[in-house]
């Protein structure tokens, strides 16, 4: 038994005693970081048990979500239209209705098993609307190749044998959307790409992005792809660092893959 971190999580249960705040939830959630990767279990937030499929990565998406509020976002439409691309497991899904509860949500994620985790986290909150689609977002219907693993990095991958279900993101764009949220690990400069080619880009309001290069791609970045992209299709942006780089690291160096920048985005 590792005595520091024993008294160190007593410490704080006494610290935090009587606190029902985000941020005291959060602080008591804590070991969910010493938790073995792609490990599954349960917790509470906010009154609910909350199945995960990754600790660190559930810790994470709660402090972003939930206090840093990166996906929330003002409308004056009190049924807005969401498209949440890159799912996982729910906890965006969960704030989208908390923050809209009148909202048409549809919610993309790939990986079957976390796909039921997504589905019942919302089923244990009550939420019934929400459309949960069990296939990859991408640029035709069909299958293609998914690098499942078990967090929140799961990536199209082509080339790789295990295919899994991917419909043609395209189809979601009959109507005006509200709100875009694209978090697909790589996925997203074809997503926009195909988007932007057949005009559908003109049906969003608002949107967040994660922008995304992996340290094993010999190329250089494509952020400039999006860039243009939007640009083109009359959006203004804002892009915000992810904490990727080392700190004062010669050329930046990488301390870890993917999440480089997000890109929050709104129509001129």
């Amino acid at each position: 038994m590792n005595l520091a971190l024993f008294f160190g999580d007593r410490w704080r249960s006494l610290r935090l005693m009587g606190r029902t705040d985000d941020r005291a939830q959060l602080e008591r959630l804590l070991p969910l970081l010493r938790r073995p990767k792609s490990r599954p279990g349960e917790v509470t937030w906010r009154g609910h048990r909350l199945r995960y499929a990754d600790g660190p990565s559930l810790y994470y998406q709660l402090a972003e979500i939930y206090l840093q509020g990166v996906y929330d976002f003002e409308t004056a439409n009190p049924t807005p239209r969401i498209l949440d691309v890159g799912g996982n497991m729910g906890i965006a899904a969960l704030r989208f209705r908390e923050m809209h509860p009148q909202a048409s949500i549809t919610t993309f994620e790939a990986d079957p098993k976390i796909a039921q985790i997504l589905q019942d986290n919302l089923t244990r909150a009550g939420d019934h609307r929400t459309a949960v689609v069990a296939a990859a977002a991408w640029v035709r219907t069909g299958e293609i190749g998914f690098n499942a693993t078990g967090d929140d990095s799961g990536n199209i991958q082509a080339d790789l044998p295990t295919k899994l279900p991917c419909v043609d993101i395209l189809d979601y764009f009959d109507a005006p959307i509200d709100f875009l949220k694209l978090d697909v690990e790589g996925a997203e400069y074809d997503l926009l790409a195909h988007l932007q080619q057949h005009g559908a880009l003109t049906q969003v309001r608002q949107m967040f992005l994660e922008l995304h290069h992996w340290p094993a791609n010999p190329e250089p970045p494509r952020f400039q792809e999006i860039l243009a992209t939007l640009t083109a299709a009359g959006f203004s942006y804002r892009l915000s660092a992810a904490g990727v780089f080392h700190p004062g690291s010669e050329g930046g160096d990488l301390a870890q893959s993917g999440n480089m920048l997000t890109l929050r985005a709104w129509r001129r």
